[in-house]
């Protein structure tokens, strides 16, 4: 059983699976609603995992508008589940010879609350967190860096569309993981999954240009791609 298999319980992937030792590259979309993506170096086989998330539900007490008596309220939230992602990346490392990976550097918009931004960059503390003390070396990578890269001039309504053209053409055989279906029956872009295997994909490709070894010289400082 492999790493994929152990965590998620997910079937064999058949011809598209990565072989245990094969040599992989890894791209994390660390939102909350994110995906960390593996692809192997030939670019025959790849997965993509949703980051392992904890859901809350809390009962408060409001007043209801229309009878103004107290009631029960269901409040859910999600939270990140730290050992989870600990575990899964002891897995990937015991399963596979991971030659780079890349870690999407956090923003907070403007639009973004306190609360809101404060989820994200803890999220990012936790992320880099695991990726440390299991001694994972890593690069972060501005959006706006893979985003130059990979998906400027491709045609499309926002980047989450331009995102998913270029991922299904690169990787045809992961469109089910890339797109999903919603509540009501629509086929809507998973887009965590998208940018997860776009940031795999550039590592990938930064690797192979130092010839497989150790990369290049920013991720060795594991500072931001590019600069």
């Amino acid at each position: 059983m492999n790493a994929v298999q152990e965590v998620t319980g997910l079937v064999d992937r058949g011809e598209h699976s990565i072989p245990a030792g094969g040599k992989v590259y890894i791209g994390i979309d660390n939102g909350i609603s994110g995906a960390i993506a593996v692809v192997a170096e030939d670019r025959n086989s790849a997965f993509v995992l949703p980051i392992p998330i904890i859901c809350h539900s809390a009962i408060k007490r409001k007043r209801d508008k229309e009878t103004g008596k107290m009631v029960n309220s269901v409040k859910k939230s999600n939270s990140y589940d730290a050992p989870s992602l600990a575990n899964l990346f002891r897995l990937l490392i015991r399963d596979y010879d991971i030659r780079g990976v890349y870690l999407e550097q956090a923003q907070v918009m403007q639009r973004d609350g306190k609360v809101s931004a404060g989820k994200v960059m803890v999220g990012f503390g936790i992320m880099q967190g695991v990726l440390a003390a299991l001694g994972v070396s890593y690069s972060l990578v501005a959006p706006q860096t893979w985003q130059s890269r990979l998906i400027k001039g491709v045609i499309g309504v926002d980047t989450k569309e331009r995102s998913f053209k270029v991922a299904k053409t690169i990787y045809p055989f992961m469109h089910d993981s890339l797109a999903r279906v919603n509540r009501n029956g629509r086929t809507e872009i998973n887009d965590g999954a998208c940018d997860a295997i776009l940031l795999a994909e550039l590592a990938l490709r930064d690797f192979a240009a130092f010839g497989g070894g150790d990369g290049p010289e920013f991720n060795k400082r594991k500072t931001r791609a590019g600069q």
